[in-house]
């Protein structure tokens, strides 16, 4: 019984990973773009023995101010202020929103949170729990940032490192494997003022069940190390940047300088030159049917594991 268990599993496995190809396979002919869908039968990252040495459960009624910077400032494409930031039922929630004569007069406000003044690091395991605001448009993102940081420096010195990127949600798209994709994305200097990236495929997190990343909670997470960047969807290895063997695409290496931690939420963000935002990447909130706003980033935790013994 136990050999025929064995059979049934690797074909079990088989087939999972044979169809995640054609899937994948399927969405790259069809012009999305190429997709993964995360290998559900594969070992996950464990936690188990690992200590967290920095996090935010966002426990009571309030944000703690202690931990976290709430960004009120102009942002061009969105304007934040912190009264999109509330905490209610353990969660922490980051807010999009229209305001007609705002504090910062009429536009799409929304939530941005900073670690700057209390926690910077390097080498360890990060991971977020959080849900996602559904909508053309708008952009959510976990991600790394140093002050200062510019193309003018390499890799090691300073990478932004997006853990998630979700921006490609479009209303007339009806595939929602496709509308329920998110990025991860490294940018950095090579050390020559030019700018330089790399991205993952993007990753869809539609499940059979019709659950995704708008409707239910899961984690994101990077293990960062001296020689890769290895990233995570619900604890399952999903993208790795490996410099064991050297350069890649020009990043000379893992960041060696400690970096602070952003949670944000806006509308749009990539800027072309005439001043005006990049419909083609993340869409037009203008297109979204009465009743998007407003929408909600909800985050359950933010976590920092010390590094794997």
């Amino acid at each position: 019984m136990q050999f025929f268990s064995k059979i049934r599993k690797s074909l079990q496995f088989f087939f999972h990973s044979f169809l995640c190809m054609c899937v994948s396979l399927f969405f790259s002919i069809g012009g999305y773009g190429h997709i993964v869908f995360p290998n559900r039968s594969a070992e996950r990252i464990d936690l188990t023995n690992r200590e967290v040495i920095w996090g935010d459960e966002f426990e009571g009624d309030a944000l703690d101010t202690s931990k976290w910077t709430v960004f009120d400032t102009n942002g061009h494409t969105t304007f934040f202020t912190p009264d999109q930031v509330t905490v209610d039922d353990g969660c922490a929630r980051l807010r999009i929103e229209y305001h007609k004569d705002g504090k910062w007069g009429d536009g799409f406000y929304g939530g941005w949170l900073s670690t700057e003044n209390s926690f910077q690091g390097t080498y360890g395991y990060y991971e977020i729990r959080c849900k996602m605001p559904k909508g053309e448009g708008l952009h959510a993102a976990f991600w790394t940032y140093k002050d200062q940081l510019s193309y003018d420096h390499t890799a090691k010195s300073g990478t932004e490192i997006d853990i998630f990127e979700n921006a490609f949600r479009r209303v007339k798209q009806k595939n929602e494997a496709v509308n329920s994709t998110y990025q991860i994305t490294l940018h950095a200097g090579d050390g020559h003022g030019k700018h330089l990236s790399i991205s993952s495929p993007k990753i869809s997190t539609l499940e059979r069940d019709g659950t995704d990343m708008y409707n239910s909670f899961h984690t994101y997470g990077l293990e960062w190390t001296d020689k890769a960047y290895i990233f995570y969807y619900d604890g399952i290895e999903v993208e790795r940047f490996d410099f064991s063997n050297g350069p890649i695409d020009g990043f000379d290496g893992t960041c060696e300088e400690p970096m602070h931690l952003f949670v944000s939420t806006h509308v749009g963000s990539r800027i072309l030159d005439d001043g005006s935002i990049d419909p083609e990447w993340n869409g037009n909130a203008f297109n979204n049917p009465s009743g998007t706003f407003p929408t909600d980033f909800v985050v359950d935790y933010v976590r920092v594991y010390a590094p794997e013994k």
